[in-house]
This record gives structure tokens, C-alpha cells and sequence, in this order.
């Protein structure tokens, strides 16, 4: 479960789907500023957009997650930055529908589910 008390970054540029998890963290610590002891979920998209890449940092260790959608793709974050920080509710939009909070949705059944809280109760 997502915890209210995590920092969530999204990274603007796209990566090669290859990438795994230790070029991923080497690339957080060299482009990112975290504490060690913090929590922290990076959100990467795939060249294609196809996938989605969430690496977790914590305490303990790292972990990586990958996505894909059964209908559409991850949409590009809309911002100029290289990266920006978006809170729950927008990571949880962007795993089930593919988009953030200022696009529209792309998949109509994600969206009922999302507006009747179906998804990702926290």
C-alpha cells in the first residue's frame, strides 16, 4: 500500500524499457536529491510509452515495478521540468488510466472506478 507519507517523483524524459533496477537507482542518485532514510517512488516512462516504470526507494532497500495498460498508453507529463512530484491520488490515476490529473481520461471504465474509489483504497 501507498502511504500518504511518500514522496512521488515523476521523470519528464523517457527511458529504454531495458533499463533495470540498478541503472534505474544509479540514475536517481545522480539526477534526484533524497535522504537515505527516505521513501521515495520514481515514476519512469518507456520510450514507447507502452510501460511504466515505478522504482521504490525505502530504509531497507529498492524495488522495481513495471506496468502496462490492457487499453491505451501512459500519457506524457504535460510539465516543462525534468521531473516534478505528484501526490497519491495522481499516481494512482496514472496507473490505472495511463494519465495525470491535467489530461483527460483515456479509458472510461478506470475513470468510473477511480470516481466510486474502487482503485487503490488507501
Amino acid at each position: 500500500m501507498i502511504s500518504f507519507k511518500k514522496r512521488i517523483i515523476v521523470v519528464r524524459e523517457p527511458i529504454s524499457g531495458l533499463l533495470g533496477i540498478h541503472s534505474l537507482y544509479g540514475l536517481v542518485k545522480s539526477k534526484i536529491a533524497f535522504t537515505q532514510g527516505e521513501s521515495l517512488y520514481v515514476v519512469f516512462f518507456t520510450k514507447n510509452h507502452r510501460r511504466l516504470k515505478v522504482l521504490h526507494i525505502d530504509a531497507a532497500g529498492v524495488d522495481l515495478t513495471t506496468r502496462f495498460l490492457f487499453k491505451g498508453i501512459f500519457m506524457s507529463d504535460t510539465s516543462t521540468d525534468d521531473y516534478r512530484e505528484i501526490n497519491v491520488e495522481a499516481l494512482q490515476r496514472l496507473l490505472f488510466d495511463g494519465t495525470l490529473p491535467d489530461t483527460p481520461w483515456q479509458n472510461p471504465l478506470a475513470q468510473v472506478m477511480f470516481m466510486r474509489n474502487e482503485i487503490l483504497t488507501t
